[in-house]
């Protein structure tokens, strides 16, 4: 197992590793490695001392989200063992959406990508050198006047929740101090699909007025050496069916019908198109709402024409309404 480059960030105090006696079955290597996103699950940067450093990457207020929380401590479980150690981000510091941008385009010079028109209150200096290997050199980082909040966690589970096209998801909880944990899964996209991962996160921007049809976004993060951003994301609820399933043959009744078709007009509403509304793609939440979910291949700037809409018109014959 290779080493995690950036294991020299921590001290060793601040790692706690217990290991368990009892028997586990080897997880199946789709768990750990995604060889077509070139992702690796945290489980597999992990031994007594190398640990995955992972900061939060995005100013919410630029954004138009709610106040992200600040990354206190991450604790990764594995099958066979836990890690534990704090965050090396100490406040309302983050790394723009310009610095990832940039990041991508010093990765992929021949790529273009729009930077976001609204004004950012957190800049940063775009990587001139490479990846950053220690302290010294990490990304030049300034504190912004982000909200002050309650300093949150992180836990990973060890096993792959999904496998996409363009990103891999992890499940896990997120909590914020004397609180509850909720439920929650981290989406990542690898560097080649930054484009997508910066697309989903506007897409968030613009739902920021929904509820309970969204999940909500509680942070997004990306590791020292930027080769993953990934978005925490809420764990709604239940899955409707999946990939292979058609409406038909999922559970819906007459009124869940109208509420899924209430639900993507709402969507409309703030100009977002979900581009790929199936079954597997709603949720059921605990108390029967539904929630969309997966904006990954979502588009902005809709103007909708009602009735005539092909997503609606789409999903109205669909449904049957």
């Amino acid at each position: 197992m290779r080493p995690c480059p950036h294991s020299s960030l921590l001290p060793a105090s601040s790692v706690t590793f217990e290991r368990s006696h009892q028997h586990h079955p080897r997880p199946r290597r789709d768990q750990h490695l995604c060889q077509r996103h070139r992702h690796r699950h945290p489980e597999r940067l992990l031994s007594p001392n190398p640990v995955p450093v992972v900061l939060p990457l995005v100013a919410p207020s630029h954004l138009g989200l709610p106040p992200l929380s600040p990354i206190a401590s991450i604790v990764v479980a594995t099958h066979s063992s836990k890690f534990s150690f704090p965050s090396t981000f100490q406040g309302p510091t983050s790394i723009s959406r310009e610095y990832l941008a940039n990041r991508y385009r010093s990765l992929s010079p021949s790529t273009s990508i729009a930077s976001s028109s609204a004004p950012s209150s957190v800049v940063s200096t775009p990587p001139s050198s490479p990846e950053p290997k220690s302290e010294h050199n990490l990304p030049n980082l300034e504190e912004g006047p982000t909200p002050r909040t309650t300093p949150s966690h992180l836990i990973l589970e060890p096993t792959l929740f999904h496998s996409g096209h363009f990103a891999t998801v992890y499940s896990g909880t997120f909590s914020l101090d004397n609180q509850p944990s909720s439920r929650i899964i981290l989406k990542c996209y690898p560097t080649q699909y930054f484009p997508r991962h910066l697309q989903e996160l506007d897409v968030y921007a613009a739902l920021a007025p929904l509820a309970v049809i969204v999940p909500r976004l509680y942070t997004v993060l990306a590791p020292l050496d930027l080769t993953w951003a990934g978005l925490v994301l809420e764990n709604a609820g239940t899955e409707l069916g999946n990939s292979s399933q058609t409406w038909d043959e999922v559970d819906l009744t007459h009124d869940d019908r109208r509420r899924l078709y209430g639900a993507l007009t709402e969507l409309h509403s703030v100009g977002v198109v979900h581009g790929d509304l199936t079954p597997r793609n709603v949720v059921r939440r605990s108390r029967g709402a539904l929630c969309l979910v997966d904006f990954g291949q979502s588009t902005l700037h809709h103007v909708c024409s009602g009735a005539r809409c092909p997503e609606l018109f789409a999903l109205r014959e669909a449904l049957a309404l």
